[in-house]
C-alpha cells in the first residue's frame, strides 16, 4: 500500500474527527474531537495549515494519519517550546507512518521556532497517552519530562452551598481574568503567558467555552483573584480547562470554592461528568485539592521532550 502526504484542509475535518475517534477508542482515551472543533484549529490565525499540518491518505483517499504543529512559545523559565502532536489509525500502525510523521512535524516545529526566536535553543515537545506512542518518542530521542493525571467527577451529588465571594464569568472583566491567569501560573512548568489574541482565540473566545459554567472571584480593588473556565468538547461532559488563584489570594479557600460552584453549575446545566487534568508535580497541591471536592484519577498522559 502506498500513502499520499499533504496538508490538512477544511474539507478534511469530518474524516479527521472520525480518525481521532478511532485512535481514542484504540488507546482508551477521550481525546476525540468534532469536525467543528478541528475547523477551529485550522482557523487559528497563528497557524498556516499548508506548512503546519500533515495529512496522510491511503490508496483509496481515506485519511489514516494526521499531525499538527503548535505555535512555538517562550516559557516562563525562558525555554523555547516547540510543540506538535499527531496520530495514526490503529489499522495502519507499524508501517513507518508514525516515524515519518514525527520527523516531519519536528522539523517544522524547530524551523518555526527558529523563525520566531532566532539563535535560541529549541526544545521540541509532544505527548503520549499510549505505550506505542511512548516507544516511538523514546526511540527518537525524547524523554518523559512531566506526567499529568486526567481526573473526572460524577456530578450526581454536589454541595450547592452559595459563596458570596464568587460570581459567573463576566466578559467585561475578560482582560482581568487573563491577567489573573498569567499571575497564577507565573511559576508553573511549561507555562507561557497568552497574549490577548491567543487568549480570545483559544480561551474565552473558543466555540467550546461555556461561560455559564465558569466562575470567578473579584477582589475589593476590582481585580479578578480566582477563576475557573469551562469548555465542552463532548456532549454531556464539561472540561475544566483553566483554574487559578492569584498568589496574594491563596489560603482563603477560593480554589475549592470556584470548583464547587462550577461543579454545581455543570450539574444544573445537565452535564453528567466534569473532567480536568493536573500536573503531578504541581507544587501547589492541585491534585489534593481536586480530590477533596470529589475528582478521581482516570488516566495518565506524559509530556515528552527532546
Amino acid at each position: 500500500m502506498s500513502y499520499t502526504w499533504r496538508s490538512l484542509t477544511a474539507a478534511d475535518t469530518p474524516a479527521w474527527s472520525a480518525l481521532t475517534t478511532a485512535i481514542a477508542d484504540a488507546e482508551g482515551t477521550d481525546e476525540q474531537y468534532s469536525a467543528e472543533d478541528l475547523a477551529e484549529e485550522l482557523d487559528d490565525p497563528s497557524l498556516d495549515p499548508a506548512r503546519d499540518t500533515v495529512a496522510v491518505l491511503d490508496d483509496d483517499g481515506t485519511l489514516v494519519a494526521y499531525g499538527q504543529v503548535m505555535l512555538p512559545v517562550e516559557r516562563v523559565d525562558g525555554e523555547i517550546r516547540a510543540m506538535f502532536f499527531g496520530g495514526v489509525h490503529p489499522k495502519h500502525t507499524r508501517r513507518g507512518i508514525g516515524s515519518e510523521l514525527l520527523h516531519r512535524l519536528e522539523r517544522r516545529a524547530v524551523e518555526w521556532a527558529g523563525e520566531l526566536f532566532p539563535g535560541r535553543e529549541v526544545r521540541p515537545q509532544s505527548g503520549s497517552s499510549s505505550p506505542e506512542s511512548a516507544a516511538l518518542l523514546t526511540s527518537c530521542g525524547y524523554r518523559p519530562v512531566r506526567y499529568f493525571h486526567v481526573m473526572s467527577h460524577d456530578l450526581a451529588s454536589l454541595d450547592r452551598t452559595p459563596d458570596d465571594r464568587l460570581q459567573d464569568y463576566d466578559a467585561a472583566l475578560d482582560d482581568e481574568v487573563r491577567a489573573a491567569h498569567i499571575d497564577a501560573f507565573a511559576r508553573h512548568w511549561n507555562s507561557s503567558p497568552p497574549d490577548p489574541e491567543r487568549w480570545r482565540q483559544w480561551y474565552t473566545g473558543s466555540r467550546t467555552f461555556r461561560p455559564a459554567c465558569s466562575s470567578m472571584s473579584v477582589g475589593a480593588d476590582g481585580a479578578v483573584v480566582a477563576y475557573l473556565l469551562s469548555y465542552e468538547f463532548q456532549p454531556g461532559e464539561l472540561w475544566f480547562g483553566q483554574i487559578g488563584v492569584r498568589p496574594r489570594a491563596r489560603g482563603q479557600g477560593l480554589g475549592r470554592a470556584v470548583l464547587r460552584r462550577a461543579l454545581a453549575a455543570a450539574a444544573a446545566a445537565g452535564y453528567a461528568e466534569a473532567k480536568l487534568d493536573v500536573d503531578t508535580d504541581n507544587a501547589d497541591g492541585a491534585g489534593r485539592l481536586y480530590e477533596s471536592v470529589g475528582f478521581m484519577q482516570q488516566r495518565t498522559t506524559v509530556a515528552y521532550q527532546r
